[in-house]
């Protein structure tokens, strides 16, 4: 198996760098994806490393070895690396076997070793039965399963895949993601996994690196980036977290004007301006008053299927959205009282 290293990595097009000074390491073996909001530079980095954008600084290794650095570029086809793109790109006019095959003939494989390979394939991505089918016969899952079909069969050192979901509806999207999660844990192939969609990188990703601007702002576990955001962007980015400006008093109390909470996490230097980041589902309504208790007004309550959304409006203005069960009893708009556990409070800097 194969890893990477992309070491200060810079895409430009024209005067806008796309990507700047951009460090990230995938381990060999390990599924990671980008993830990151559009113009982050995420699909810039993914062409990058299958060698059709080159870099306008920085170095891309694998194993060691130097795949792209400027003036120096290894052509695609020497990668040993497949694409999984959004559109699937299959053979419209090949069978599902056919489409598979094509891969394996670039390999140079005899016929009997293709039929072997091409069912073995197949049985993987659980399309033994659609084999004789046209592309246009099958659902859109189904066609995805082809085109992973087709890049595994060409037995890649490195896998790379760009918002290969983004096509699906959203029941397709959630049975792909565990299917690709169980594909991965199969096959073993270092993979490259761009998405903006915060669930599919967490039901999928062994790591996560998140991009900003160009940048990755922070790399770690699904469970890592999400309990213990490295900043305000992450924090909102991840999971969409209350961010509450305040005043850090010391010892982890934030004097947030009207009201004051005590943190379990994050630091600052007393005196200094910083944001409160609470996760919606660990807001709670209370009855009683208390340690990080705070008072709010209920502006609205959304229904959503298992949960109800609540947006409560706090001193100075604030707006606090809490996460509930739906059969949590709600008050009517009006006075509440909001608990914020303090293991739940993290300081990130302001």
């Amino acid at each position: 198996m194969s890893g990477l290293v992309l070491e200060g990595l810079t895409c430009r097009y024209g005067d806008v760098a796309a990507v700047e000074s951009l460090d990230l390491s995938v381990p060999a073996g390990a599924l990671v994806c980008l993830l990151g909001p559009s113009g982050c530079g995420k699909t810039t980095t993914l062409r990058a490393v299958a060698g059709l954008v080159d870099p306008d600084a920085g170095r891309i290794l694998r194993d060691g070895e130097v795949l792209s650095a400027p003036g120096a570029v290894v052509p695609p086809e020497r990668r040993r690396m497949a694409m999984i793109f959004q559109s699937y790109a299959l053979w419209p006019h090949m069978t599902v076997a056919g489409n598979v095959a094509y891969a394996l003939k670039l390999r140079g494989l005899g016929r009997e070793a293709i039929a072997r390979e091409v069912a073995s394939v197949l049985r993987a991505v659980r399309l033994e039965a659609f084999a004789e089918r046209l592309p246009a016969e099958l659902s859109g899952g189904q066609q995805q399963r082809v085109a992973i079909a087709r890049a595994l069969a060409m037995q890649p050192r490195t896998l790379l895949m760009d918002e290969p979901l983004s096509n699906l509806d959203a029941n397709l999207r959630e049975e792909m993601r565990h299917e690709l999660r169980r594909l991965h844990e199969a096959h073993g192939v270092t993979t490259l996994y761009v998405t903006h969609d915060q669930a599919e990188a967490m039901a999928t990703a062994d790591l996560v690196a998140v991009m900003d601007r160009g940048r990755v702002v922070q790399l770690g576990t699904p469970e890592e980036i999400y309990a213990l955001p490295a900043s305000a962007f992450v924090a909102r980015f991840i999971g969409g977290a209350n961010l509450i400006p305040g005043r850090h008093l010391g010892e982890g109390v934030v004097d947030c004007g009207g009201f004051s909470l005590a943190c379990a996490s994050g630091a600052a230097e007393a005196g200094a301006s910083v944001l409160v980041a609470i996760r919606p589902h660990a807001v709670a309504l209370t009855s009683e008053p208390g340690p990080n208790v705070v008072r709010g007004r209920l502006v609205r309550a959304t229904f959503f299927g298992p949960v109800r959304e609540l947006l409560a409006e706090l001193a100075g203005g604030v707006m606090l959205r809490a996460v509930r069960p739906a059969a949590e009893p709600v008050p009517g708009e009006g006075a509440v009282l909001l608990s914020l556990p303090p293991e739940a409070c993290r300081i990130l800097s302001g």
